[in-house]
């Protein structure tokens, strides 16, 4: 026990100093900002623009020396007529929208100063690119109106456990699994099975006796790039067997998951001392989120981590676009209390449901975060919890001496909020078995409105715990299942539209209609601007129409991404495409 003990010690003063340093770096950089940024850029745009540590790297650097750098685009408004594609229709169009905007940004910046930038690496889920140019080069992207953020590559970290105890565990359920009333859902039959959650983190030892056979056979290595799951740190394992571990009523001894019959899928985005880049971080997103154009239908992310305080903004899009392909991003509010105003990145979002920790006796310990959230901008909604009010954390879950697995087949007390968002992700995969309709925003209303108070709280929510404490049993109970919510739905029928095109032509738009059924063909752009529109009649086989590549005023429309609409009866259908002049 002393060896312990002295081990915590020597942890805590480690991390006395990493908040030291960490707090003369960012003095530092605050200095840079006021002072000496004004003389390294030379006008108000490229200083709003450029992160001031790349503004010293501009600086220093010869004429003909490269510079690699992480360029954030403005939102490609892909959203614009999302609902009308099936998911996998959705990811490659934001996907085609943004490598689209990136290369032709490439080449309107090029333009007569000779050679393009090189173009390292493109993101879809964030509009972002890797590029690497001369000093001339990224002064000149910067300016351009489509860029909103240049830095050198920001830094993710782990939300660190304020303790770690290695234990044995006891046998049976929980106390934290039976605080939020896992194993009511589980006698009612609710598990998690069929329910994919994708989990960020250090990584996972699959192995591990309370999570085998619940790998999905999906990985993602975004730091060593090995090809088979491993925790080299301890945090990925343990978050993940407060997710699903064990086997909820079976002959499993050791019950420490939320929803034991889920899969999991997995990105490790941490290195071993808890530290991963924003590269790192949207190629492990990416990864999991592309599963799902695989037949792989991920519906929860998982993660307990966030971003340096240069990049509040940076996952805003992200978290967005998680919610409208149908995926529920829970995240830990953070360690950082009891101090007003402290919530993580991602969890301050307005589209992610972020856990604070309580303990045994449902109070909140002084290092769970607080909010309120920062506020939207003007004309923003809150995608996920309309009356959020700028609360955080939105729910909270046991997290103070949670057991749960470790890498080697052993368990280990830990404490943090990391370790409570594990129980919400659990709870949302419970109302997913009993329902699997449910989106993001239904599960966020089940949860939040059946949330337990406290007898600390007189007003709920507030910046403490939210809407209250998790509550499985009544979250369970206030939703429907899936037969007793079915209703007669339209009969889904193979795409009823289809688009040919060819350079400088314009394209064929092949259509399907019931015989003497009067319909229409609409072409948008992603703006949601109607450019065209034909009248079209059905005759109970594949037709065709063509479209010349112009707009309704006869005038010829510009290379890009546009979507085909097909109306018709009860058939309603879409189609984008490529124009490319």
């Amino acid at each position: 026990m002393d060896t312990i003990g002295g081990k915590r010690m020597v942890a805590r003063t480690s991390s006395a100093w990493r908040l030291a340093l960490a707090g003369l770096f960012f003095v530092l950089v605050g200095s840079l900002n006021a002072q000496t940024v004004d003389g390294l850029l030379d006008d108000s745009v490229l200083r709003d623009k450029i992160d001031p540590l790349l503004a010293l790297d501009l600086a220093d650097a010869g004429d003909e020396e490269t510079i690699t750098c992480f360029v954030i685009l403005e939102s490609t408004g892909a959203t614009l007529l999302k609902d009308q594609l099936p998911v996998p229709q959705r990811i490659e169009l934001y996907r085609r929208l943004a490598f689209d905007m990136q290369l032709r940004l490439l080449e309107e910046v090029a333009g007569e100063h000779g050679e393009a930038m090189s173009l390292i690496e493109q993101h879809w889920l964030l509009n972002a690119m890797i590029v690497e140019g001369k000093p001339s080069d990224i002064r000149r992207l910067a300016r351009n109106k489509k860029v909103r953020k240049i830095a050198r590559g920001g830094q993710i970290r782990l939300i660190d456990p304020s303790e770690t105890i290695t234990v044995v565990a006891s046998q049976g359920t929980a106390w934290n699994v039976a605080m939020v009333g896992a194993d009511d859902g589980w006698g009612r039959g609710y598990d998690g099975s069929g329910i994919i959650v994708g989990h960020l983190d250090t990584g996972v030892d699959p192995s591990h006796p309370a999570l085998a056979g619940k790998w999905a056979g999906y990985w993602y290595d975004a730091v060593e790039g090995r090809s088979e799951p491993y925790d080299d740190h301890g945090h990925g394992t343990h978050t993940l067997g407060t997710l699903l571990g064990g086997d909820g009523e079976g002959s499993w001894d050791f019950d420490i998951g939320v929803a034991p019959g889920a899969q999991w899928v997995g990105a490790k985005v941490l290195d071993d001392k808890g530290n991963g880049s924003y590269r790192q971080c949207l190629n492990g997103l990416q990864y999991i989120v592309e599963l799902k154009s695989h037949g792989v239908d991920v519906r929860i992310v998982c993660g307990s981590w966030t971003l340096d305080d240069m990049g509040y903004d940076v996952l805003l899009d992200v978290c967005n676009t998680l919610l409208d392909l149908d995926i529920l991003p829970v995240f830990a509010v953070g360690n950082d209390g009891p101090e007003p105003g402290s919530a993580d990145v991602p969890g301050c979002y307005p589209s992610v449901l972020a856990v604070g920790a309580l303990d045994e006796d449902g109070l909140t310990p002084a290092f769970s975060s607080r909010g309120p959230a920062p506020r939207l901008n003007a004309g923003e909604t809150a995608p996920l919890i309309p009356n959020s009010r700028f609360h955080k954390p939105d729910l909270s879950a046991p997290g103070v001496s949670v057991c749960s697995s470790v890498p080697g087949g052993g368990y280990a007390l830990m404490s943090g909020s990391s370790m409570a968002a594990p129980h919400v992700a659990g709870a949302a995969a419970l109302l997913l078995d009993k329902n699997p309709s449910l989106l993001p925003r239904d599960l966020a209303a089940a949860l939040l409105g059946s949330a337990r108070p406290t007898l600390v709280a007189a007003v709920l929510p507030d910046n403490n715990i939210g809407w209250g404490i998790l509550d499985i049993q009544a979250a369970l109970a206030s939703v429907q299942d899936a037969m007793a919510t079915a209703v007669e739905d339209p009969i889904r029928l193979e795409p009823a539209v289809s688009v040919r095109t060819g350079r400088g032509a314009g394209a064929i738009i092949s259509y399907s209609l019931s015989r003497g059924v009067s319909g229409s063909i609409e072409v948008y752009d992603l703006a949601g601007r109607l450019v065209r529109r034909f009248e079209v009649q059905g005759n109970g086989s594949p037709r065709e129409t063509y479209w010349d590549g112009a707009d309704s005023h006869g005038r010829r429309v510009t290379s890009g991404v546009y979507v085909a609409r097909l109306t018709g009866g009860s058939v309603q259908a879409s189609r984008t495409f490529s124009l490319i002049r």
